[in-house]
């Protein structure tokens, strides 16, 4: 037997998702033809590949700097912590 209540629980929900096939072989050949029925060279259409190799190149890049970054705060820090302590030297001497 079921109490009953003032909050309504929502119910789930299903969704209905129809996964779809892809061919990358496929989606060439067409944006090839397609290109070609818009007269557009193939050397242009190419153009696209090459501004996303340097995007690509660019993010690789990126890691690289932030190494960079790391490695020569992590130098000044340690520059930092032994300057302290020859100076913590030097004014105990004197």
């Amino acid at each position: 037997m079921r109490i009953p209540s003032f909050v309504k629980l929502p119910k789930h929900r299903t969704f209905n998702y129809v996964p779809r096939y892809y061919n990358p072989q496929k989606e060439e050949l067409n944006k090839i033809i397609r290109n070609a029925e818009l007269g557009i060279p193939q050397k242009q259409a190419n153009k696209q590949k090459n501004i996303n190799y340097y995007f690509s190149q660019k993010r690789a890049g990126n890691k690289q700097t932030l190494l960079l970054r790391i490695i020569v705060f992590s130098t000044i820090i340690l520059m930092l912590v032994a300057l302290y302590y020859i100076f913590d030297v030097i004014k105990f001497v004197f």
